[in-house]
């Protein structure tokens, strides 16, 4: 059979997981963070405008969770101080490391945190809940390099894979014909690739 030739984007940023949760909420530990998550999607940046919408298209606008990480990228080491700001609790990790704790029911508020880091990539993680009310979540830092107070940025660097944390990446397959396969090779372990609703790691 001959198909027409598919158009593939490739898109690398954080990965962002939803979580909807039927009950109230007052701590991020009152999520499942193991479970599966209600959808998941690719940004640039953590920077949801405090207000009464969802944070994904389609989603609760109460009682859900957030998990943002991916990798960012140092182009010069030293002292980089984070603010993260949330409605309701948040709490950011560098590197595996809690580096600023905004957990609890509140209005929106930031807090912040510093961390020494030397050039090269780093991860990063947000888990964020909203309980009810206005919803918001808002990542960014200053530090060396980052020419003042900035939104935190993915990194876009080569290679995907960094110290064993790969960099997300949503592929979009368009003009896909029903009875073809494809196959993307060369991808380092631990990619994930998201088709539809399913998400495949390669091994």
């Amino acid at each position: 059979n001959i198909f027409d030739p598919p158009v593939i984007t490739v898109d690398s940023g954080f990965t962002a997981d939803y979580f909807d949760v039927d009950e109230r909420l007052s701590r991020i530990s009152d999520i499942d963070w193991d479970a599966d998550p209600t959808h998941s999607e690719t940004t640039q940046d953590i920077n949801y405008a405090n207000g009464r919408g969802s944070f994904w298209e389609g989603g609760d606008t109460d009682t859900f969770g957030v998990r943002v990480n991916g990798n960012v990228e140092v182009e010069e080491g030293g002292t980089f101080t984070f603010y993260l700001g949330g409605d309701d609790g948040a709490m950011l990790y560098v590197n595996g490391a809690p580096v600023i704790d905004n957990d609890g029911l509140h209005g929106f508020r930031t807090r912040s945190g510093e961390v020494e880091l030397p050039e090269g990539n780093h991860h990063i993680e947000v888990r964020y809940f909203e309980n009810y009310g206005d919803a918001g979540l808002r990542l960014e830092w200053d530090g060396p390099g980052t020419d003042g107070r900035a939104l935190v940025a993915s990194s876009d660097s080569s290679p995907i894979g960094i110290e064993g944390v790969a960099t997300p990446l949503t592929v979009n397959i368009d003009n896909v014909a029903e009875d073809a396969a494809y196959r993307l090779d060369g991808l380092p372990e631990g990619t994930v690739v998201h088709s539809s609703d399913s998400a495949l790691t390669a091994g």
